[in-house]
């Protein structure tokens, strides 16, 4: 991974803290009446320091007394379900929206960049595409939201690594969240659970980094 070659030191503490940042500039932006729209990985610099900017302002949302200036484009691998396929210079975007691509961004920056939706096909054919296995609502992590032909890749990362209450608060983004989007966690809700992730990280014998609510290091424990 690039970011273990230039930034060493920047390890799993490091991850959770730009987590954390991110979920409070988009609830900065969010307090001041703008919904981001396109909120994707290609949007958003860390520096060493974890602190996060958010970039391509440009085509944000924004609200003008009681007209809206809408956000006409998106990454459709950070799309909610209910606005895939749909044209977004028509639809007027709302926080609920953003709330599912930060979900994403969290769960990639605590998870070695891997895409929740992400996985693998056991069936006949070739694999859907991404956008409409979202649209789909088949998070992997979930049996009843996926068919059989659905499983987790390879080595994948569990959901139970991470701290109770961040795992948590991903299952209500993409499973409570898929029925209603006002079930996805806000961006306060990810700050606060962050910091107590960060605060429960210890490091084992071999350098890794896991959250102490495990009896032991998950990566130690594989293959």
């Amino acid at each position: 991974m690039m970011r273990k070659k230039v930034l060493p030191g920047f390890d799993w503490k490091y991850l959770h803290r730009s987590a954390r940042n991110l979920a409070a500039a988009v609830g900065a932006l969010h307090a001041r009446g703008y919904v981001i729209g396109d909120l994707n990985e290609s949007n958003v610099l860390v520096n060493p320091m974890a602190l996060v900017t958010v970039i391509d302002c440009d085509s944000m949302q924004v609200k003008i007394g009681s007209q809206v200036l809408p956000c006409p484009v998106g990454k459709p691998d950070y799309t909610p379900p209910e606005l895939q396929g749909v044209p977004f210079a028509r639809v007027q975007r709302l926080p609920e929206h953003d709330a599912f691509a930060l979900g994403i961004l969290v769960y990639q920056l605590l998870l070695n960049g891997n895409h929740p939706y992400r996985s693998q096909w056991l069936g006949r054919g070739d694999p859907l595409p991404i956008e409409q296995r979202i649209k789909n609502g088949w998070f992997p992590y979930s049996r009843q939201a996926c068919p059989k032909e659905i499983a987790l890749p390879p080595r994948a990362p569990l959901l139970g690594w991470l701290y109770p209450k961040v795992s948590v608060l991903a299952r209500r983004c993409f499973i409570e969240g898929y029925k209603n989007p006002k079930q996805r966690p806000s961006p306060r809700e990810w700050e606060a659970a962050l910091a107590e992730a960060e605060k429960a990280i210890v490091p084992c014998f071999k350098g890794h980094q896991y959250s102490r609510h495990l009896p032991q290091c998950p990566r130690c424990q594989r293959p």
